[in-house]
């Protein structure tokens, strides 16, 4: 019988709340970073977690060594493994200090590809033990690496130790690192210092992600690149590859980067590639295969019937689907901080023209949900009218009918609240239009009121309890204040609405859809598409979460799986990068990519609903899958979207006519150096400019890459800036037409001021 206690005395440690905390492996008596408890429903019957980032399937190896876990079965379609591959990972010096190998199955007969699966083991008391936790992490071929760095040569960097091994029988330095494109660490970084390195990606996302990675963590202390390899094919790697090793030579020649020198004659820094300021920033196309098949398959159809964007219909539709969802079914982001879950709730607002029919997407997406609302009113009205019938006295023992609502449109904030009062699942809040919205709490509704009003908004896009006491009215209790809002605003409204708002995240807190063109419709039946969404929302609106409820009185919450949980503190490690970097430039941008914390683990929800649909209760844990998906969505729509709407509609920063200004005049004269006095002298949008005026926007540009900050000049306290000089290489041409187009305006200024 599995016994936590038993196993907390074997490894000296702990029992609390069930598990037992045990010393990790490598680690020394008085660490408690690994939690075993009993689980029925899970692989041995135990659930092993890891707090300071050791591998579960190590800590089971142990217990199962130790007798605490019966040992493995091989599955019986599989047969037993073997080890077919082993790659051995060395100190500076040579040492083997662990290995990986790849295993197959000994008497593989089943169809389709080989299963395969790599483990890997550290050198210890004369013998190799599972698992390589307390090992310094170190590049395959190491010793042939750091010779190359020494020497000049380039290296070149791949996934998987195969691929350098191919690339090192081609005559080239290569190294890899353990586990492939999940198992880069910024650590490893250090063992590049001042080398020359060509990243290969594999031809697929997590390749591409892969490489982008690399690329980050290594340009503060070598000289990276990204090649891509011709003619792959797609998942495609340097073993596919039919190539030389003279085209790879060629290629590598290609993708070489300039550096640029010290005083000294010493590397520095590669310079950050400058912004293209001038860049048109479009709406991204909707990304087939991340989302639920039911949403996706129902918003391409329909947009071909209507004409529309598919993305925005898919937008809309998740953001109905967030309203179908009872707030009680909540993830639990953290393992350790219940105070911390989201429900599935969106604010969603589509930009675009009005022939981008953002009115007759909102109702083909709303239709469902509001077919269910009015089912909810007519009962309503009924039980009113039976209830209207009692006498005084049954009406005092008998219970006031609830106005249960979904959804509501164009509601003011007071309609809103009395509909909140007995909708504590949550409604949806249809807008025609947003500008309308905003504008009630802006410019409509200046002082006080307007305050009350986006505070109330505000609660309403976090959920939780409302109370409010307003004069006329008296007091009112809300026990769950949510709102899902979905809603279409043309550009220019929505342009000023965001120049001239409350800096409080209220419209940070939408996700902009910028529509692409629409196409003409089609006029066609409809496929089951459209039913399997009618579906979807009649199976989500009575979906309940597991009645179970936790430690603090609340029903058990949804929670995600170790895999999951990586990626989402992945992109919480990403999201804080991008929120530091776009402070400066994009406040607006950055404080909208700092909600994207909150809007994973909502996504999450929605991903995981929507997949267990044909169940009453979702399961109670969120997949890696799921989470995968997710997180490929955000990263490669919502980012986009956002960076459409906020730099392409918005203007990238503020003031951002003055920072095109300042960089045409940098192109146009070939400037070297810039300070105040450089600004103030070039155009006549910044000749009245002040001193700390000139420094912010030369901060600007230096967050663009454009400038470097350097040392006042002797005798001076002025700051001052060189220009990158990849600025002139890549917008050479730009400045030309800069010169001419100046020539021409004041020849034309000139003509005119001359005429008698």
């Amino acid at each position: 019988m599995f016994d936590v206690r038993q196993i907390a005395r074997h490894y000296g440690g702990d029992v609390s709340g069930g598990q037992a905390l045990i010393p990790a492996i490598g680690h020394s008596s008085k660490d408690r970073g690994v939690a075993v408890k009993a689980a029925a429903g899970a692989p041995d019957g135990c659930l092993v977690h890891c707090f300071n980032g050791g591998d579960p399937l190590a800590e089971k190896d142990r217990l199962r060594a130790d007798g605490f876990l019966p040992e493995r079965k091989q599955k019986a379609d599989i047969g037993p493994w073997k080890a077919v591959t082993t790659f051995e990972y060395s100190s500076a010096d040579g040492e083997v200090i662990y290995r990986t190998v790849r295993r197959e199955p000994e008497n593989w007969t089943g169809p389709g590809k080989r299963p395969k699966e790599f483990r890997a083991e550290r050198y210890e008391d004369r013998r190799w033990q599972s698992g390589i936790e307390g090992c310094a992490r170190v590049p395959y071929r190491l010793p042939e690496l750091l010779k190359a760095i020494a020497e000049g040569e380039p290296v070149y960097l791949v996934e998987g130790e195969a691929k350098a091994d191919k690339l090192a029988a081609m005559g080239f330095v290569a190294t890899a690192i353990a586990f492939g494109a999940k198992g880069w660490r910024v650590e490893y970084a250090q063992h590049f210092e001042g080398a020359t390195v060509h990243v290969l990606p594999d031809n697929d996302e997590p390749g591409r992600d892969f490489a982008r990675r690399v690329y980050a963590d290594l340009s503060p202390v070598a000289k990276p690149s990204i090649i891509e390899l011709p003619g792959l094919p797609d998942a495609g790697d340097i073993v596919d590859w039919n190539g030389s090793p003279d085209d790879l030579a060629a290629l590598t020649a290609e993708a070489v980067k300039p550096v640029w020198l010290d005083n000294d004659g010493s590397p520095a820094t590669v310079a950050a590639e400058p912004v293209d300021l001038w860049q048109h920033y479009h709406a991204p196309a909707l990304p087939e295969g991340l989302m639920p098949e039911a949403i996706e398959g129902f918003a391409r159809t329909q947009s071909e019937i209507m004409g529309v964007d598919p993305a925005g219909l898919a937008m809309a539709t998740l953001c109905v689907c967030a309203a179908a969802i009872s707030d009680d079914i909540q993830l639990q982001v953290k393992r350790h901080d219940p105070s911390w879950r989201e429900s599935a709730r969106l604010w969603v607002g589509l930009v675009g023209s009005p022939s981008m029919k953002k009115t007759p997407i909102i109702s083909t997406a709303l239709r469902p949900l509001r077919r269910i609302d009015g089912n909810l009113m007519r009962v309503f009205v009924q039980k009113k009218d039976d209830y209207d019938r009692l006498t005084a006295k049954e009406k005092r023992e008998a219970e006031r009918p609830r106005q249960e609502r979904r959804v509501i449109s164009d509601a003011t904030v007071e309609a809103a609240q009395e509909v909140l009062r007995d909708s504590p699942r949550g409604v949806l809040s249809a807008q025609d239009e947003l500008s309308g919205w905003f504008g009630q709490m802006d410019k409509y509704a200046p002082g006080k009121g307007s305050q009350a009003d986006r505070a109330f908004w505000l609660q309403a896009y976090n959920g939780g309890t409302y109370s409010l006491n307003r004069v006329g009215r008296g007091a009112s209790y809300i026990p769950n204040c949510s709102v899902s809002l979905l809603g279409g605003i043309q550009p220019e409204p929505v342009r000023a609405i965001a120049g001239d708002t409350h800096d409080d995240g209220l419209v940070q807190r939408l996700i902009p859809v910028v529509l692409r063109p629409g196409k003409v419709g089609r006029d066609i039946p409809a496929d089951k598409t459209l039913s399997d969404y009618e579906r979807l929302i009649e199976r989500l609106e009575v979906m309940r979460p597991s009645a179970h409820l936790a430690g603090d009185g609340r029903v058990s919450p949804l929670r995600l799986s170790d895999a999951a949980r990586a990626i989402r503190e992945r992109l919480e490690l990403e999201h804080l990068e991008l929120v530091a970097a776009l402070e400066g430039v994009s406040p607006k941008l950055a404080a909208h990519f700092g909600k994207y914390d909150g809007l994973f683990a909502r996504l999450c929800v929605i991903w995981h609903c929507v997949d267990h649909a044909d169940q009453l209760n979702p399961p109670g844990e969120v997949s890696e899958r799921t989470a995968e998906r997710v997180a490929a969505f955000m990263e490669r729509y919502l980012r986009p979207s956002a960076i459409a709407f906020y730099a392409g509609l918005l203007g990238l920063s503020a003031g951002h006519e003055q920072v095109l200004d300042l960089a045409a005049e940098i192109i146009s004269q070939r400037h070297e150096e810039v300070n105040s006095r450089t600004v103030q002298r070039s155009t006549r949008s910044l000749r009245g400019f002040s001193a700390d005026e000139a420094r912010r926007l030369c901060e600007k540009l230096e967050a663009f890459g454009w400038l470097e900050p350097a040392d006042p000049k002797s005798r001076s306290n002025t700051p001052r800036w060189t220009v990158n000089p990849a600025v002139h290489d890549l917008f050479g041409d730009r400045a030309e037409k800069e010169r001419e187009r100046r020539a021409k305006a004041h020849k034309a200024l000139k003509e005119t001021l001359n005429v008698s």
